[in-house]
């Protein structure tokens, strides 16, 4: 089993591989996450996907699969794939969970081309869930990425507004209950509300928001947030064709 110091060794020569290589972070169950600020890669070359195995052709991926396994144990493996455009290369992957909290991996190929066009041809990667931490009055005091982009604003331009400006006027009195509940217990406790939220375009996305109060131990609140415009879309849809079946069934009897 590799030490933490044979790891960083291992990841300084992936880093700095001739011709460069794809790069990303995943979680303990292969699922991609944020590239820790701490590696000191070339963010140009950081795919984004949704987990380590979309990257492979599916001929390839009991290959990976066993790969990233023997990495959680071994500390770090390697897996012989051809990759969704055809190309052979070798995935790299080095357990850094006990160092960074993620497992880092690296696709290496003779042409950094070859790599490049397999990451183009990646349809792009819409988030569904982010963070926001507010401070006692609903004030936002952090947004990351990933709820940046769900609502279309620029890293830093929520942060000062007022959590409630975002949302929709009919859920607001709901959102004002919900959230004085919230602050009124203690211990962690958390509240969930499901409300639209304002895009920057002035478009609404319905996101499912757990609230947990923080304020006595880090003086904040963390605000989860999930988009879940599909299934309130499917909701919608489904209350209508209740409804028209309703209406229906209403002529019927009255013929």
């Amino acid at each position: 089993m590799l030490d933490d110091a044979e790891r960083e060794a291992l990841l300084r020569v992936l880093l700095h591989k001739e011709g460069g290589a794809l790069v990303l972070a995943a979680d303990a169950d292969g699922l991609a996450v944020e590239m820790p600020s701490t590696i000191a890669c070339d963010l140009r070359r950081v795919v984004r996907t949704r987990s380590v195995i979309e990257l492979v052709a599916p001929g390839s991926r009991n290959g990976v699969l066993v790969a990233w396994n023997e990495a959680k144990v071994a500390g770090a493996a390697v897996a012989s794939v051809v990759l969704i455009n055809g190309v052979d290369a070798s995935y790299h992957f080095i357990d850094l969970r006990s160092l960074l909290g993620v497992v880092f991996a690296a696709i290496v190929a003779e042409s950094a081309i070859d790599l490049d066009l397999v990451a183009a041809s990646l349809a792009p990667v819409v988030p569904r869930r982010g963070r926001i931490d507010k401070d006692g009055s609903a004030v936002i005091r952090f947004a990351d990425a990933d709820i940046c982009q769900i609502l279309g604003f620029e890293p830093g331009e929520l942060v000062g507004m007022r959590s409630l400006q975002l949302i929709h006027p009919d859920e607001q009195d709901r959102a004002v209950e919900t959230w004085m509940d919230m602050v009124t217990r203690t211990g962690g406790a958390g509240t969930r509300l499901r409300a639209r939220h304002r895009r920057k375009d002035g478009s609404w996305v319905w996101m499912e928001i757990t609230n947990t109060n923080q304020l006595d131990t880090e003086g904040r609140v963390i605000s989860e947030m999930i988009d879940i415009s599909d299934e309130m879309a499917a909701l919608e849809r489904l209350r209508q064709r209740e409804q028209l079946l309703a209406r229906l069934t209403e002529v019927t009897t009255l013929v």
